[in-house]
């Protein structure tokens, strides 16, 4: 689909398309990427970032994102695919938040038939309170947008008020380690990754965050998660 300058597209919104990178990308991945810029029904411009942390990563993006006229980011992680019509799907739903639907890839659930949904709501604390842990996303059906607490920022579409709507650092990701007791031995008491962490603000800020089980995305790793929550060895069906 061709796309027309900014000043004759009927005043669509320019979006910026931010990827976190470790410096090298798959090259399925890029065409795919590429593919989805070409049918975007808007302006784009993609911006990569390859600090030696995540959170550093992302929190440059946003500054970067924030000098720009684009209202609306586009988050991908470049070992998330999204379907080529992400970019029209998720703008049509004109929500200030909203994540494609994936799987974990952790190691922890190696061995499971289907693997959980990256979203989720915050567990509640015995004090009424909530953790940074989510409980995964089980009461969904394909076709609909729910409203969850937090998600992955594999694939993710935001307004520009929702980064103006918060205080930086917008990301911080945080291991707590604790004494075994041991001279010198610790062992990690706590992760708190930093999409946890900043899901934590924007429900703080009152911004609701939604989940389109209609964008569906493949979560690559060495086994190929599917959306289906399977496992694909030998490469997506």
């Amino acid at each position: 689909m061709a796309r027309v300058a900014w000043e004759e597209d009927g005043g669509l919104p320019k979006l910026f398309v931010a990827v976190p990178s470790k410096g090298g990308v798959d090259i399925g991945w890029a065409l795919n990427l590429a593919e989805i810029l070409r049918q975007s029904p808007v302006l784009c411009t993609t911006c990569a970032n390859s600090a030696p942390a995540i959170d550093y990563a992302r929190n440059e993006l946003v500054e970067t994102f924030l000098k720009s006229s684009c209202e609306w980011i586009l988050w991908l992680d470049t070992d998330v695919f999204p379907p080529l019509n992400v970019i029209s799907r998720l703008l049509s739903l004109k929500l200030p938040i909203v994540t494609g639907l994936y799987r974990a890839r952790n190691v922890a659930f190696v061995g499971q038939s289907v693997w959980p949904v990256v979203a989720g709501m915050f567990q509640k604390t015995d004090q009424g309170g909530e953790t940074s842990l989510v409980h995964e996303l089980v009461d969904w059906h394909p076709g609909e947008v729910v409203k969850v607490d937090a998600s992955g920022m594999g694939c993710v579409l935001m307004q520009r008020k929702v980064l103006e709507g918060l205080t930086p650092p917008w990301f911080v990701y945080t291991i707590k380690y604790k004494w075994t007791g041991k001279e010198q031995e610790y062992e990690r008491e706590q992760q708190v990754s930093e999409d946890w962490y900043f899901f934590k603000k924007v429900k703080q800020a009152g911004f609701p965050v939604h989940l389109d089980t209609m964008t569906i995305c493949y979560h690559q790793t060495l086994a190929n998660i599917g959306a289906d929550g399977k496992v694909y060895p030998g490469g997506f069906k």
